[in-house]
């Protein structure tokens, strides 16, 4: 079934606060929406459903005004 989305972001803020809104469903990180849907302003529509793993690509520059090391530790 081909997918119609009514809605295209890389905003993951703006996306939750459509979903809010009611125009549709999202598929967000627990981390931008765990008090949402702990208060009932959004809540799971498909509990045992879990997207699949994604890549993150992290643009730094290179040199000591980089960052803390302890920040970029996790950066591999």
């Amino acid at each position: 079934m081909p997918l119609a989305p009514r809605l295209l972001s890389d905003d993951m803020i703006g996306l939750k606060q459509a979903a809010i809104a009611g125009l549709g469903v999202v598929a967000l990180p627990g981390y931008v929406c765990r008090d949402e849907v702990r208060s009932g302003t959004l809540r799971r529509v498909l509990p045992t459903w879990l997207a699949g793993d994604s890549t993150i690509t992290a643009l730094i520059p290179t040199g000591r005004a980089c960052c803390h090391r302890s920040a970029s530790s996790w950066i591999t």
